[in-house]
Formats: structure tokens, sequence, C-alpha cells
């Protein structure tokens, strides 16, 4: 009895995290125009100026750490699959990180922007990046 108590808490704390998090997501572009809805949200989580004490060196060393972080989630990501528990299991266990990684590094690329940092390694847009 005990157990199939657990199992329903477990299932109503699971639901109301997915609706908590699909409203969050569908209400996070309301006030904001253009960019991904990834964008959007990581908006929400990445305080502005965040990185405006660090030096250049500082920002390539974060930025060079994020990047590195951001692309295991995606290959976290892709390995959970396209089925759906993979895209759920993905969303549930990753997608907040990563979303939250793309931010810091649109802050980051702003920060060195501002500090005319040059633009290389993780801090360099892909767009700046040259082609291999």
């Amino acid at each position: 009895m005990m157990a199939m108590y657990d199992n329903l808490k477990n299932w109503r704390l699971l639901t109301r995290t997915l609706v908590v998090a699909g409203l969050g997501l569908s209400l996070g572009g309301c006030g904001t125009s253009g960019g991904s809805t990834e964008d959007r949200v990581g908006r929400l989580l990445t305080a502005p100026d965040k990185f405006i004490f660090f030096t250049c060196g500082q920002l390539e060393g974060r930025a060079a750490t994020a990047a590195a972080r951001q692309k295991q989630l995606e290959q976290l990501m892709a390995k959970a699959g396209t089925s759906l528990d993979g895209r759920l299991i993905s969303v549930l266990a990753y997608q907040s990180e990563h979303t939250e990684l793309v931010a810091d590094l649109n802050e980051l690329r702003r920060a060195a922007a501002e500090k005319n940092c040059k633009p290389t390694g993780a801090l360099a847009r892909p767009a700046d990046k040259p082609a291999r």
C-alpha cells in the first residue's frame, strides 16, 4: 500500500513539474521578441551583466568550460534518442541546464564584445569561427 502511495506521489510531482515547465516555456516568450524559444527562456535564467567584472582571460576560460559542458549535454540529449521516452528524459534531465549554458555563452560573448576582447575559441560566435 505504501509503495502505491509513493508511486502516486511521484507521478503527481512529475505531472506538476511538467505543467509548470510547459507554462514557463509557453509564457517565457511573451515579453521578448526575436531568437529561439531557448534564447528567450535563457534570458530569464541569466542575470544581465553577470560577467561585468571578468577580464578577457576569465571570460575566455568561463566560455570554454560552458562550451565543453554544452557539447557534453548535446551528446547526452542525442544519446537519449528521439523516441518519446528519450525526449522526455532529455527535457527533464538536460534541457534546463543546456538552456542556461546557451544564455551564459551569449552573455559571455556580449561582455567580451563590450570589453573589446578578441573573439577566439568559445567566445567566437559560430559564424565567426573559421572553417576547418
